[in-house]
């Protein structure tokens, strides 16, 4: 690494220290710095504008400006790095440029001057939210002051901000958009008003952002011996963080649970647009593309459009047959969809819930899949290479469903104009011509549209969810495990969770429980549906006596001479299962009607004092990780239906085939032989076909 030989912008040589790094892809000194990040290279924009009308990179800001991009280097490379990752400098970096705009606006002109108190004021600004740390709606206000007498001569909302010298680059400002917005609308200038609010933040920020900050902030102390000039004096923190930020924001919340019917819904139009109309509109991309590029005399003319509409009718009547052509518009229309962004936007929206929720990725982990990652066949399976980035720390193969195939295809001919040999990332929005760079695709921009576009219901309280990309993984794990019997081992091994305590505390909380809950009488009602239509037996003790019920209730119906239809039978089954107070849930050997009551849990045989179990799942029912196929077939709570049927006949094969040997020893031969008794009672037990 060099010393004393990098140039600054002054043309004097550098002390700073060592300004050589192999994840540093740009001169230590650009305004600009570009840094290594886990996917591709992240700039660190340290020509910003601060209080005042100065810029970070100005000669005035020298000390405010060395003393960050130290941090920055020092914390990746050196006796002291704590990172590994481009992404904590960037964060890194945003954190300490926040806290600079804060120090100017209360007189504080170097980091020597800033005191422990200084800090803790400056944290519980932030706890407001970056925009109202550093005062940028009434910052805005001012600048837009100044043009109440001539508001006709009003520039852009962008303009305005480096007016106030705020960041044009930043998204968060809601609050200010809303003044700029209000200002329009008094004047009449409805041209103006920007037509997308960016996300509202919270009210107050968590407190997990807050450590964050403090942690950050933290670092100029704990790296103090590495930076040259201005640094601080104290240690911000001086009785720990937890001691000054434990108070500070809002608790920290798990992540919340999709609710069903809005999921549900979401997830079948996202597959909707994948399977029918990606592919078609994808053709009309690329016939526009081709058709400008053949003839570009066509591109500029007043009946360009029309020449094209005529040479691809009936790609366009194709188009215009999908479900979401009525709402998507070739030009700029109010209440319509540019094509633009359906192909830009709710594409790749479409393929990303797919893919983060079949397989229960994390939003890095899904948006980082590479052309190639397809393996397998129809007949064989379909398998895709995905990145495990939080505990596996590498990538897997991981088997998947074909509609997980049909939208990596369908990304992959999606992203072909923009991926390159070097990048062959299928999350790249390509654009329409040939000469605009590609660009990381944000889903987050995108979802809430989408989720409004697809007509998702709104909540009991006629609100709308908020949708956002970490949340698909945990609907997975409901979907998995309480809609189609999945099994929580299973669950912990496609979540690469370390051990099965780590899914369980994953799905432990107040709200999953309520969708858990949700689920189960869902489950519980599809079962007796079954049934009752005669397409599944059931056997057990408790199937049997569900099995008279039901029966009974048929009969009762039919004595009324009632032709019951599809939903009318669906409304007796929830009658008969509300009544009965009955909850399925299933398990290795069947399925559990035992409810979370004490009466009956006493009768379950798997919590009984003559069985070595005694677990409880998180509903405070019995948990199958505690009992057996033998404790679970002689119990009053058992239910099972033709699923296990077929699998105890193939148990009972393998157990003739293994005692039919000669060279096995007593003791597993007794073992074996009562497994065999089991499995034939299970089978006796089982109605057969002619009845």
């Amino acid at each position: 690494m060099a010393r004393m030989a990098a140039a600054r912008p002054d043309g004097r040589a550098d002390s700073e220290g060592p300004t050589e790094a192999p994840w540093l892809l740009s001169p230590y000194w650009a305004d600009t710095i570009l840094v290594a990040g886990r996917f591709e290279p992240l700039p660190v924009h340290l020509k910003v504008p601060l209080p005042g009308g100065s810029l970070l990179t100005d000669s005035v800001n020298s000390h405010l400006n060395r003393t960050i991009r130290r941090v920055i280097f020092e914390q990746r490379t050196g006796p002291l790095a704590t990172c590994e990752y481009g992404e904590h400098q960037v964060q890194t970096a945003r954190s300490l440029i926040t806290l600079v705009e804060w120090m100017l606006l209360n007189s504080i002109y170097r980091f020597a001057d800033l005191t422990s108190d200084d800090i803790s004021d400056y944290l519980e600004a932030r706890i407001a939210g970056r925009e109202h740390c550093i005062d940028a709606p009434n910052r805005i206000s001012s600048v837009l002051r100044e043009y109440e007498t001539c508001p006709q001569t009003l520039p852009s909302f962008t303009e305005i901000l480096q007016e106030a010298s705020i960041d044009s680059k930043s998204r968060d400002l809601p609050a200010s958009l809303e003044r700029f917005n209000e200002f329009c609308v008094r004047h009449d200038l409805e041209s103006r008003i920007s037509k997308t609010l960016p996300k509202q933040p919270s009210e107050v920020i968590s407190n997990a952002t807050i450590r964050s900050e403090a942690a950050r902030i933290a670092s100029l102390w704990t790296l103090r011996s590495r930076i040259r000039g201005d640094r601080l004096t104290c240690n911000p923190f001086p009785d720990g963080i937890d001691a000054t930020v434990g108070h500070l924001g809002r608790p920290g919340g798990r992540t919340r649970t999709i609710p069903m019917i809005q999921g549900d819904h979401l997830l079948t139009e996202a597959a909707r647009l994948v399977l029918e109309t990606g592919p078609i509109a994808l053709d009309l991309r690329d016939a526009w593309t081709a058709h400008k590029r053949d003839y570009p005399h066509n591109y500029s003319r007043a009946d360009g459009n029309a020449i094209f509409e005529r040479a691809n009718a009936a790609l366009l009547q194709r188009f215009r047959a999908t479900s979401v052509a009525t709402t998507v518009s070739f030009k700029v229309a109010k209440g319509k969809i540019s094509f633009r962004k359906l192909v830009d936007g709710f594409i790749p929206t479409a393929c990303a819930i797919l893919i983060l929720t079949l397989m229960a990725r994390r939003k890095r982990e899904g948006l980082a899949i590479e052309v190639g990652a397809i393996q397998g066949s129809r007949a064989d399976g379909w398998f895709v290479r995905m990145p495990i980035l939080k505990t596996g720390q590498g990538t897997a193969v991981l088997p998947c469903p074909e509609l997980v195939i049909k939208a990596v295809e369908l990304l992959e001919r999606w992203s072909e104009p923009a991926r390159t040999k070097v990048d062959q990332r299928l999350f790249q929005v390509p654009g329409f011509t040939d000469h605009k760079e590609a660009r990381e695709f944000r889903i987050g921009i995108h979802l809430g549209d989408f989720a409004r576009a697809v007509g998702v219901p709104a909540l009991e309280d006629g609100s709308f969810f908020d949708f956002a990309p970490h949340q698909f993984r945990r609907f997975w794990v409901v979907l998995f495990v309480w809609r189609y019997d999945g099994d929580l081992g299973a669950a912990s091994w496609f979540l690469h969770h370390f051990n099965i305590d780590h899914t369980r505390r994953y799905a432990n909380d107040a709200e999953l429980g309520r969708m858990i809950h949700v689920e189960s009488r869902h489950f519980t009602v599809t079962k007796v549906r079954a049934v009752a239509q005669g397409d599944s037996k059931s056997a057990g003790l408790l199937g049997r006596k569900l099995d008279k019920r039901i029966q009974r209730h048929m009969d009762e119906m039919r004595k009324r001479v009632r032709v019951v239809g599809e939903q009318e039978l669906t409304r007796e089954c929830e009658r008969l299962v509300d009544q009965l107070k009955l909850e399925l849930r299933a398990s290795p050997w069947g399925l559990c009607g035992c409810r979370a009551t004490e009466p009956a849990r006493r009768r379950a045989k798997c919590l009984q004092d003559t069985w070595n179990g005694g677990a409880l799942a998180l509903d405070g029912r019995p948990d199958p990780s505690g009992s057996s196929e033998s404790t679970c077939a002689t119990c009053i709570h058992n239910m099972v239906d033709q699923l296990r049927h077929s699998h105890w006949h193939k148990e009972l094969a393998k157990e003739d085939a293994y005692l039919s040997r000669d060279d096995i020893s007593i003791i597993l031969r007794r073992v074996h032989e009562d497994r065999r008794n089991v499995l034939a009672a299970l089978i006796a037990s089982f109605p057969s076909a002619e009845k």
